[in-house]
């Protein structure tokens, strides 16, 4: 029988311990699974069933609306488009050089060449794809896991999105994870044919499973990725680099074996949050726009539920039968029923309003859509629908929703975007896709070693754009009032960098960096500007003068005498 492992022990109870707090969540990811995304409640079911608790949440309500299902795919899909758009727009942002070395074109040229370099592996990596699952989970679970590999010479990176049920985890001071510990399930084939490089360990169990008929059980295993100490990170391993930060410790549960370890360079999970309410802040799990519309979710259900059912009556109405009654009532089309002159068949308790019904659902729906912030990823639909709105009002909407969406954008940026891109960059770079770094690109330390200056990940998608539109808007409305002050005071055209502000609207409309001119060329073309435009001037002097003195000019020109 195998030892177990100290380690895996070890780690094994950390993962039991952090899912205290997250038991407290679940119940609550079920429910909102249930309305907003209902083939994500077996997910759920499933990841709780395998926690010590007693008691697990049975609501099953009656999905009678498809109205969140919609409005959290269009959240989704508008979230795709706004921030990793994919295809010929890139992954919605470029790496820039640090502040440091910013005026450096030699590496402007070469970040620009790696973010058009790394648009075909992400796309095989299933960058975009995952990118999506992420949107969704945050829509229903307000937290959602993303983790970034190194892949092989066809793929040299791999993405994928995890839900909150699988994982566990830390975050540190500043709202990264420090440690995460990812649940896996198996079946004893896939776990042999992926622990099969040196110096992995194949736990016992496994190989019985493989080496007899039983090869498609199912086992359970753990990632744990944590960061090391510095004595750790120094420490020499035989199967990985030295001064790998994060360590990667695959444990199988029921024998508590390490299968296998091995190291990161930076942190390779990532576990975005939605929002987060009062009173939540310290928790490392997130809010939803599906949690804040829960209420109305289950009430549009069960109003629709009512509806449909008055619905039913209207067109299969109840009948009332005398006692008495001696023939068969016919509901057929055509149908004859006998009667007898003192009795009849009459429809009974068809009352209700049903148009008073429908306005409460169109109020109910309206709520739902915009906690999942529809009207910013649905600017034309309502102008369709409704022919009193035009462009100009829908952009007006538009801008509005993308105020109450900022907050939950920033965090996504700060949690997901920034070190996600962050990692995909040194992925690529060690897997060769990218060209071997400038010499400027780097700066030497006090021991004359040189040292990588990492790039900074700047968004230009159509998020930017839409807020760059409140800039473009303030500067003419300004433009509007400085044209008429110019009239009285023209120096009040001085107040304003134009270069500046036309760098800054065309970077948020997306324009190309190619597409503009950098600052050296513009000096060197107004410098040949100037030459130009005196050496005309030049000219035009002596056609004057000519007029005047010909033959003074003649010799001038002919250089017989020197001009005064």
């Amino acid at each position: 029988m195998t030892t177990p492992d100290p380690k895996a022990q070890r780690l094994t109870r950390a993962r039991d311990r952090m899912r205290i707090e997250q038991s407290l969540w679940v119940p609550q990811w079920r429910d909102c699974a249930s309305f907003c995304c209902p083939q994500k409640q077996k997910a759920v079911d499933y990841s709780y069933a395998t926690l010590t608790q007693q008691t697990r949440p049975w609501f099953n309500p009656f999905r009678e609306s498809s109205t969140a299902i919609d409005a959290l795919n269009t959240m989704a899909g508008g979230l795709k488009t706004y921030l990793i758009p994919g295809g010929d727009e890139g992954w919605g942002g470029a790496w820039e050089p640090d502040p440091a070395i910013s005026t450096s074109t030699v590496v402007k040229d070469w970040l620009a060449d790696c973010t058009s370099r790394s648009i075909s592996p992400l796309q095989r990596g299933g960058f975009f794809t995952a990118g999506h699952e992420l949107f969704q989970d945050l829509g229903v679970f307000g937290t959602e896991g993303f983790l970034i590999e190194e892949g092989d010479e066809q793929n040299p990176i791999y993405c994928q999105a995890i839900m909150p049920m699988n994982f566990v985890f830390q975050r540190d001071w500043t709202g990264l994870v420090m440690e995460v510990h990812i649940t896996w399930s198996k079946t004893a084939k896939e776990i042999k044919d992926k622990f099969s490089q040196p110096g992995d360990n194949v736990p016992e169990a496994v190989l019985r499973d493989c080496n007899g008929e039983s090869g498609d059980n199912v086992h359970e295993f753990m990632q744990s990725i944590y960061r090391r100490s510095d004595g750790e990170a120094a420490e020499y391993r035989e199967h990985e680099p030295q001064g790998q930060r994060f360590a990667s410790c695959w444990v199988h549960i029921s024998s508590m074996t390490i299968m296998r370890e091995r190291g990161y360079p930076e942190m390779p999970f990532m576990a975005p949050r939605w929002n987060s309410w009062a009173g939540t802040g310290p928790s490392n799990y997130g809010t939803s726009p599906a949690m804040q519309a829960l209420a109305d979710c289950k009430g549009l259900n069960l109003l629709d539920m009512v509806m449909a059912t008055r619905a039913e009556i209207e067109i299969n109405p109840r009948v009332k039968v005398m006692p008495d009654q001696t023939s068969a009532v016919d509901l057929s089309p055509g149908g004859i029923t006998l009667v007898n002159s003192a009795t009849s068949v009459t429809e009974w308790a068809v009352a209700g309003s049903y148009p008073v019904g429908k306005d409460q659902n169109d109020v109910i729906t309206k709520r739902i859509n915009r906690a999942f912030f529809t009207d910013l990823f649905e600017a034309i639909t309502p102008i369709a629908q409704q022919r009193e709105l035009n462009i100009p009002v829908a952009q007006m909407i538009q801008r509005e929703s993308a105020s109450r969406i900022t907050p939950a954008m920033g965090r996504i940026e700060q949690e997901w975007f920034n070190p996600a891109l962050e990692r995909v960059f040194y992925v690529l770079l060690r897997a060769g896709v990218f060209e071997a770094p400038p010499e400027e690109a780097f700066h030497y330390d006090a021991a004359d070693r040189p040292q990588f200056i990492a790039p900074r990940v700047v968004q230009a998608n159509r998020w930017t754009r839409t807020i760059n539109a409140r800039k473009s808007m303030a500067f003419s409305q300004a433009m509007g009032r400085a044209i008429q002050i110019a009239q009285v005071k023209p120096e009040i055209l001085d107040l304003y960098k134009f270069e500046d502000i036309a760098r800054d609207l065309d970077r948020g409309d997306g324009m190309p960096g190619e597409w503009v001119r950098t600052e050296q060329e513009i000096a060197e073309l107004q410098a040949a500007r100037a030459k130009a435009s005196q050496e005309q001037a030049v000219q035009q002097t002596l056609l004057e003068a000519a007029g005047k003195q010909p033959m003074q000019v003649a010799q001038i020109a002919t250089g017989n005498i020197k001009a005064a």
